[in-house]
């Protein structure tokens, strides 16, 4: 009976003092991060500028995936901003200018400096224009093409200001600025030619100059740089979810994997789609949390089925779907230049594995996977710590994933209300409908 009791006092003890440890090292690194915060707190306004920043680099070092940037390309740059950062006249300064424009010097995304909370520009009202809440009508993005990134209007509403003026889809943001109801704006574009040669723009990152007329740089600005004026009008907040029916076709758009809610209504709205099958729009949608995307990636593909492969400076680890029940139905996938991160994953896993065919725009080319550190203020220093390439090899980040069909909106479908990615990828899905054999998912690819 000894023995019994003695193993069982083995058995119960083990996970308490494995409890105990983790507790005692929780306790403990709260500790040191209050007695951090506590001499952090002391410093001198430049010093806690300095402090910040080289949190931030020692981050970078730490935790970067790319470690021959870190040991080749990171010094001279952490030296030549931390330079920067002495002259910051104080942390809202440190964020907003120096930390924004040496992220920007990655060759990757997912690399930001994020301020506390409290650190907002309303806090620098003093020093910053007022402007309250208007809109234009552009959903502008951020692709991301070789190392170098460019905003482009992704989207312009119907009836709105843009579209008046005549801004189109597939037109580079050169300078922009918010704006308050009834306030008159200009901003700068470069028009990139036909909608044709935007499409390659946004794909190849080149764009074709046909007209030998065009030599110099003042050439180039004289045919393709444009300056329009609009007046903003109230913003117009667009829902994250959207599910409708169009012709017994399942219309469904959401705008992020950020919410397990969300995504639950996502997979419900699946559930109770029609057999004539789904359009699911993807282009507004910037990603989110892994556990969501793969949990809906599970849904739409067999269980086992390679999403991908995540690359950390430690080696290589495979996403596969996970089993339960299936989402079998005829598929399209709407995707556009403000599709990014996790959504990018699943428009490249559902295009590799022929589920889906994709139309639209090239979506963001953001998509490694990131961490949130913490800083000595309060903020957040967000590293890139993992590379990730899709299931047939190839790398998403700074390329993008092309559609299967391209359709680059013009002005005229703008002004005319009309969706002509929308209206092909109904096309599609008739045209999965009639190759399909009874009973069996409609092949897509």
């Amino acid at each position: 009976m000894r023995r019994v009791y003695r193993w069982l006092a083995w058995i119960v003890g083990v996970p308490v003092v494995a409890i105990a440890l983790l507790v005692a090292a929780a306790l403990w690194t709260i500790h040191q991060r209050k007695q951090e915060a506590a001499k952090f707190s002391l410093l001198p306004p430049g010093e806690r500028q300095l402090a910040i920043y080289d949190a931030f680099a020692s981050l970078v070092e730490a935790n970067y995936y790319d470690r021959d940037f870190v040991e080749r390309d990171w010094p001279p740059l952490r030296n030549q901003w931390r330079a920067e950062a002495a002259k910051a006249r104080n942390e809202f300064d440190l964020y907003f200018t120096v930390l924004l424009q040496l992220t920007q010097k990655f060759p990757s995304s997912h690399v930001l400096g994020l301020p506390p909370p409290g650190a907002s520009p309303a806090r620098a009202a003093a020093k910053l224009p007022a402007a309250a809440p208007g809109g234009s009508g552009i959903r502008v993005a951020v692709i991301r093409r070789g190392k170098g990134t460019r905003g482009v209007v992704d989207s312009v509403a119907s009836g709105s200001p843009a579209a008046v003026a005549g801004i189109e889809p597939g037109w580079w943001v050169l300078k922009s600025q918010s704006c308050k109801v009834g306030q008159e704006v200009t901003s700068e574009f470069q028009t990139n030619g036909s909608p044709q040669d935007r499409i390659t723009l946004e794909t190849t990152n080149r764009l074709d100059v046909h007209d030998p007329s065009i030599r110099t740089q003042a050439d180039f600005d004289a045919r393709y740089r444009k300056s329009v004026k609009y007046t903003c009008v109230a913003a117009v907040e667009t829902a994250a979810f959207e599910s409708r029916q169009i012709d017994g076709v399942t219309y469904l758009r959401f705008d992020s994997f950020n919410e397990p809610a969300l995504v639950d209504r996502v997979l419900a709205a699946l559930d109770q789609s029609g057999e004539l099958g789904v359009i699911l729009d993807l282009r507004g949608n910037s990603g989110g949390l892994r556990d969501e995307e793969m949990r809906f990636n599970s849904r739409l593909l067999p269980t086992e089925t390679l999403i991908g492969t995540e690359i950390t400076r430690d080696g290589e680890s495979e996403f596969r779907t996970t089993d339960g029940p299936r989402f079998t139905k005829p598929l399209v996938v709407l995707i556009g230049p403000s599709t990014a991160s996790a959504a990018e994953i699943t428009a490249a896993a559902l295009q590799d594995h022929r589920r889906a065919r994709l139309v639209g725009r090239p979506t963001a080319g953001s998509t490694l996977t990131s961490g949130h550190f913490p800083l000595p203020d309060g903020g957040q220093a967000q590293i890139a710590f993992a590379d990730f390439r899709r299931s047939s090899g190839q790398r998403i980040e700074a390329v993008g994933v092309s559609p299967d069909v391209v359709v680059m909106p013009t002005i005229e479908d703008v002004r005319a209300g009309r969706d002509p990615a929308l209206e092909r990828a109904l096309l599609e899905l008739r045209a999965a409908r009639a190759t399909a054999s009874p009973g069996s998912p409609a092949p897509a690819g």
